[in-house]
């Protein structure tokens, strides 16, 4: 049996399918495709939350190279947690590499 989120801000109009993908999302760290068999719309949720449903499959492909790509990448990984933008990012990844590399954090 898979689990079904008790999340309480699902819209009602998601079935069960939808509702254990969100659920398997809450309990690992898998990106979790959902397709309707009803609509055929696909769904996706990672993290234990939906991150939306609709999805033609370039949008999907793009979703999912996002999400590897935070996954793979633990500098943007950290930027995306702490809600960081891309600038930010870049600034905190240069300081990353001098301090990896032995130079003074302060220096450009």
């Amino acid at each position: 049996m898979l689990p079904l989120s008790d999340n309480p801000h699902i819209p009602a109009s998601m079935g069960t399918r939808h509702r254990a993908a969100l659920g398997l999302s809450e309990e690992c760290d898998a990106a979790i495709i959902a397709v309707s068999e009803e609509s055929g719309r696909i769904s996706l949720a990672h993290g234990g939350k939906y991150l939306g449903r609709d999805y033609d499959e370039a949008a999907l492909r793009e979703e999912l190279r996002q999400l590897m790509f935070e996954r793979s990448n633990p500098v943007k990984r950290e930027a995306v947690e702490f809600g960081l933008n891309s600038s930010d990012h870049a600034a905190g990844l240069k300081a990353m590499l001098r301090k990896k590399k032995g130079r003074d954090d302060s220096r450009p």
